[in-house]
């Protein structure tokens, strides 16, 4: 691969992580039933409304939002894994090769924005004065609904500390080492 195929598997790789992002933490943030009037929200809802109104208009009609964020993911990773491979290989995958590369593209992008907001709600349980701030407030609402199920795990400790974090923590790293590192290298091979 030259160096023109280099620059193209950055600007592609770049520009769909961008929309990826956008696109996954506005289903996070739906499915924490974040209100419409949070400015971070806000913001990530205007970054994502004109795919969104697209896909809608010729895709789903009249789908829930959150069911439509989900095919526009599986469409821009399906787009961003095909052309970041043609350009590195100088041809088109196989069907079931480029399904394997979403699918684990899709669910590490997933596991690291869950790592990163319990990371996030961690640290910010250290310092109570910033709190209170609106993405403090963001980071609460994506890391609690992943956190729950941990806590009624977790053993109950008479020193405060909630474990929760940790086992969540943990448990997103061996889905990734035992879902996504086996995919990946399929798709290598």
């Amino acid at each position: 691969m030259g160096v023109v195929g280099s620059a193209g598997v950055f600007l592609v790789s770049s520009l769909a992580g961008f929309v990826l992002f956008a696109l996954v933490m506005r289903l996070f943030l739906e499915l924490a039933a974040v209100r419409v009037m949070h400015p971070l929200f806000d913001t990530i809802c205007q970054l994502t409304n004109p795919g969104i109104d697209v896909f809608r208009r010729f895709v789903f009609s009249a789908q829930k939002t959150s069911t439509i964020v989900i095919g526009l993911l599986i469409t821009v990773e399906l787009a961003k894994c095909l052309l970041v491979y043609t350009l590195q290989f100088g041809f088109s995958p196989s069907l079931l090769t480029l399904i394997v590369m979403a699918f684990s593209e899709g669910l590490s992008l997933m596991l690291n924005l869950s790592f990163y907001a319990l990371f996030a709600y961690v640290l910010l349980s250290w310092v109570p004065s910033i709190q209170a701030s609106p993405v403090a407030a963001m980071i609460r609402m994506v890391a609690l609904p992943i956190l729950k199920p941990f806590q009624r795990m977790s053993p109950a400790s008479n020193s405060g500390i909630d474990f929760a974090p940790m086992l969540a923590i943990l448990t997103i790293h061996l889905l990734d080492i035992v879902l996504v590192a086996p995919l990946s290298q399929w798709v290598l091979s």
